[in-house]
């Protein structure tokens, strides 16, 4: 999965409630993609390369992107652009306002 480099998880991903096994690999495999430039990575790249499916994929880039983890730019007919956005106050604050709406 990833090309040899190593990352190191962020704590806020990591210690976060609500993020799952399956949204870390996925992150994993973005961060490695992307490095800490905005390219385009494709769901099916993904499902490969951490052997989840279109499904939890798809909830994983969505739930990263909620939190600030990530941050998506939608082309059409074309692969989502993705950038890591590892900037603490924003997923802190995502948490702080899920935990007053329940």
């Amino acid at each position: 999965m990833m090309s040899g480099d190593w990352y190191k998880v962020p704590s806020e991903l990591f210690n976060c409630p609500y993020m799952s096994k399956a949204d870390i690999m996925v992150w994993a495999y973005v961060a490695d993609r992307v490095k800490w430039e905005e390219r385009a990575v494709s769901v099916p790249s993904i499902m490969q390369a951490t052997e989840l499916s279109r499904r939890t994929v798809q909830q994983s880039l969505r739930k990263l992107c909620e939190y600030g983890f990530l941050q998506a730019t939608e082309r059409a007919g074309r692969c989502t652009v993705y950038k890591q956005t590892l900037i603490r106050w924003k997923a802190q604050e995502s948490i702080e306002m899920r935990r007053q709406a329940q």
